[in-house]
């Protein structure tokens, strides 16, 4: 297989034939070989499939929590541990949103696609009075064109570890 170009930030593929996903962010890659010189190109991840980085908005607090990659959300009990509310969902940086589903015997929380999109406009609502709790900027200056930017301003605001 001729070596693949365009996954400096996607280190660890699993190839599926033609297709090609990153193990972390699951986006897909499709390989193609016009006139022998290999080429790649990206589609975005489907639905259903979680890409991090991701927020958990909380049933009836105005304060969201920023989990920046699965890894975080393995290592925190306090994430993939905790008793979620029925109305509680994570919304990943695709705007896909995903229902928690706490198990009490096994003390883990399941994360299951609700096949459902957040629009722009009420994730843009979210992160406002979120930073607007938070104190941390003028909320007439807020607005995305794309979730990506969002995700962005979201992690700029955390402390440093």
């Amino acid at each position: 297989m001729a070596p693949l170009t365009g996954f400096a930030e996607h280190l660890a593929v699993v190839c599926l034939g033609y297709e090609v996903v990153c193990r972390y962010c699951r986006r897909f890659f499709t390989r193609h070989t016009p006139a022998g010189a290999p080429a790649v190109s990206i589609r975005p991840p489907l639905p259903g499939i979680l890409v991090w980085p991701a927020i958990i908005k909380h049933e009836g607090d105005d304060e969201l929590s920023y989990v920046a990659s699965s890894q975080q959300w393995l290592d925190s009990p306090d994430l993939n541990a905790c008793p979620y509310q029925d109305a509680d969902c994570l919304i990943d940086a695709q705007g896909y949103i995903f229902e928690l589903f706490y198990s009490r015997s096994h003390n883990t929380v399941t994360i299951s696609p609700a096949h459902k999109q957040i629009s722009l406009a009420r994730f843009s609502e979210l992160v406002q009075t979120h930073l607007a709790v938070l104190a941390q900027c003028c909320l007439s200056k807020v607005t995305f064109s794309s979730y990506q930017q969002g995700f962005d301003l979201l992690a700029s605001t955390l402390e440093p570890d």
